[in-house]
């Protein structure tokens, strides 16, 4: 096996997300030293609790930027492991998705195809009792976090008005994945950009509505990988006060 890799992606987890396809591959022939934003760290070590060339590492920015790049680095030369940084100072919204595949030169296709859960996966069952409804209901990830709470101009006309509402909300679990249960059982699903979104994407089937209610944060999010599922909804620019 070559020397082992050290890598680290864009802060969000919605970028761990759609590098997993490429992590997965490049573990098959090499051991990985993945770098995360040490928040994301109960989501990425449950992702890849199956995995045994994973190993995950937290840190405490978002590591963006030279500088970050520069700290990794160092990381990898005291790991002596090879550093790859994967778009970790800049992302065109255009090609968002494909980018990092391009990059690394694996498939973009290997996003969706690549993409593994736990083969036995476990959950929070007292937090999914908690949040999940007997009743039919449709989740909403709306969540503002510059405003932190929802989306003050989120078009509620689109959701079915039968239904009842689930948010997902940050901070209610330290792992993103409990929430998977929850969103496999919503009739519905209303996202705006972010983390769970990515989520969403990779593993539900059903009724998907993306809001570009930021305006212009619109990702190439429909393709070839994904069947095209998503409904976008697009709004208005905000015009200039």
């Amino acid at each position: 096996m070559d020397k082992p890799l050290l890598v680290a992606t864009r802060g969000g987890i919605g970028d761990q997300l759609i590098c997993n396809g490429i992590i997965n591959v490049l573990s098959e022939t090499r051991k990985i030293n993945l770098v995360c934003w040490d928040q994301w760290e109960p989501t990425l070590t449950w992702l890849y609790q199956d995995n045994d060339n994973v190993q995950v590492y937290p840190w405490q920015d978002k590591l963006l930027g030279p500088f970050h790049e520069r700290n990794q680095i160092n990381n990898a030369n005291r790991l002596e492991s090879e550093y790859l940084g994967i778009t970790t100072t800049s992302v065109n919204l255009k090609t968002y998705y494909t980018d990092p595949y391009k990059q690394v030169g694996i498939p973009a296709e290997y996003m969706y195809s690549k993409f593994r859960l736990p083969k036995n996966p476990t959950y929070d069952l007292e937090f999914v009792e908690k949040f999940k409804p007997k009743n039919p209901y449709v989740l909403l990830n709306i969540w503002d976090k510059l405003a932190n709470g929802n989306i003050s101009n989120f078009q509620n006309e689109h959701v079915d008005p039968n239904l009842e509402r689930v948010y997902i909300t940050p901070g209610k679990t330290k792992n993103l994945f409990n929430w998977v249960p929850i969103i496999l059982g919503a009739s519905e699903i209303h996202s705006v950009p972010g983390g769970p979104c990515h989520v969403i994407d990779f593993v539900y089937t059903g009724r998907l509505f993306y809001h570009d209610a930021r305006a212009g944060t619109v990702y190439n999010l429909n393709n070839d990988g994904n069947n095209h599922k998503w409904n976008i909804i697009k709004y208005a620019v905000k015009k200039a006060q």
